[in-house]
């Protein structure tokens, strides 16, 4: 049947409709193009990218599509289209706004090393197919509310200058990467989006945070650096105590051996007391101040050495 409509169906679109297009719809809104129109929808994209002309609202990009190293100097709006095979900016700068609201990516969309210079929104985005974003740099403001991505993504050594440093945009993939069971790369989204809202902080909160949580545990996943602290500070008292000494059982000459006093700085962190040797004088606030420090180090890295083994 004939279609006699005179521009397209999708609303503000005044291009023509496809003679087969069962709703009506021209060659860069419908979804199901012949082999033929497909080849012509890519030339056409490619002029309209030659007048500096990046509005692709509602577009349905067929099979796999390329803007890799492409220079969008005006604002791109990408908001509702879909990418019905991969998707491929990898290296682009986008200069000025880049909007992709409630687009659809059904393939893998990559976005390695691409520049967003002004404000990025990803809101209500799905990656169907994977999502890379290794390398991306957002110097502008950034929304990345309500996306979901379905299966791996790969967002590692990501940079954010400003807005909330990717926090919505971590926890998204965090999210998605536990759906899909990778529980490794959950845990590393985890410490990204931890660190984005530590970077969002006052700066005293944010100094005391680097230290507490970021290098000491690693935002609850990393039990080995709480391992390797525990060490430091057992070889930290072991050597302050062959400096002042401690006192043997039964023998009032102090004990400066150093073999000797790591074995009591041992006893002391586990807090297992033995009560073959004991501090004397001011080794006695360096004693408990370590017992002290082994509590809470000994309990902080069983709790996130079972966190990291659940995972």
């Amino acid at each position: 049947m004939n279609d006699t409509r005179k521009q397209c169906a999708y609303e503000k679109c005044e291009e023509m409709p496809l003679s087969y297009s069962k709703e009506g719809f021209c060659i860069f809104h419908e979804p199901e193009k012949t082999e033929e129109d497909c080849k012509r929808f890519g030339e056409l994209v490619n002029e309209k990218c030659k007048k500096i002309d990046f509005n692709f609202i509602g577009y349905v990009f067929p099979k796999e599509f390329e803007f890799k190293t492409k220079k969008f100097i005006e604002a791109a709006n990408f908001i509702d289209t879909t990418f019905q095979g991969n998707a491929d900016f990898d290296k682009a700068t986008f200069q000025e706004k880049a909007i992709f609201w409630r687009a659809t990516f059904q393939g893998i969309a990559t976005f390695i090393d691409t520049t967003f210079q002004g404000n990025a929104g990803f809101v209500d985005t799905t990656f169907q197919g994977g999502a890379g974003f290794v390398g991306a740099t957002f110097q502008g403001d950034v929304k990345f509310w309500g996306v979901i991505f379905k299966k791996e993504s790969w967002v590692y050594n990501v940079k954010f200058k400003k807005g909330d440093f990717g926090e919505f945009f971590y926890r998204a993939a965090k999210t998605g990467s536990r759906n899909i069971g990778q529980y490794r790369q959950e845990g590393d989204y985890h410490r990204f989006e931890m660190d984005a809202i530590r970077k969002q902080q006052k700066w005293f909160k944010r100094g005391w945070n680097f230290i507490f949580q970021k290098f000491l545990h690693g935002y609850g996943e990393r039990p080995f650096n709480v391992a390797g602290f525990a060490l430091f500070i057992i070889l930290f008292f072991s050597v302050m105590f062959s400096v002042f000494g401690i006192e043997e059982q039964g023998n009032p000459a102090l004990v400066h051996h150093y073999w000797t006093c790591l074995y009591y700085s041992v006893v002391t962190f586990t807090t297992l007391g033995y009560g073959d040797f004991h501090p004397i004088g001011g080794t006695r606030i360096l004693a408990a101040a370590e017992a002290l420090m082994g509590v809470f180090l000994m309990a902080l890295f069983v709790v996130t050495f079972a966190r990291r083994w659940r995972r």
